[in-house]
């Protein structure tokens, strides 16, 4: 069986009745299983205009920053630095084995805060190789940015 999620509004702790009878018929085509069940608060994911600016301005940045210290790389390969080493978004996992190895959660995980805090991290951690990551709506474009030119 594929995950199922229900998203719905707690009132005085009790779910709607629509979703309580949902939730019920699935754990019956569970009989017998084990079952995981996960209780969340639903969090905003990450918008596409912070989504935008990330991989409009602040990975073109740290591009910059990179090949200024001659080493040319694409989005994908900064994405994945900032990610496990600016950011830590890694985990580990127990292989079957009983080795550990680490993991980098994906981006798309991160709720809105999450995701200003991964901004800021890579921002202070960009300032201290004398590169600035502009904040959103600072009415920059690419050719004015600073976030394009390293201050020597």
């Amino acid at each position: 069986m594929q995950k199922v999620e229900f998203t719905c509004p707690v009132n005085a702790g009790r779910i709607p009745v629509e979703v309580s009878q949902n939730l019920r018929s699935t754990l019956e085509k569970l009989n017998g299983k084990t079952a995981k069940i996960t209780i969340q608060e639903k969090r905003k994911t990450r918008s596409l205009s912070q989504n935008a600016f990330y991989f409009g301005v602040v990975i073109p940045a740290i591009q910059h920053m990179f090949f200024e210290a001659g080493q040319p790389v694409d989005e994908q390969v900064v994405h994945e630095y900032l990610k496990r080493h600016v950011g830590n978004l890694t985990r580990t996992l127990q292989t079957p084995d009983g080795k550990q190895a680490a993991v980098t959660r994906s981006s798309t995980e991160l709720d809105t805060i999450e995701w200003e805090l991964f901004i800021e991290q890579i921002r202070a951690w960009a300032a201290q190789w004398n590169t600035e990551v502009p904040f959103p709506n600072e009415g920059l474009t690419y050719g004015t940015c600073p976030a394009f030119n390293s201050k020597k």
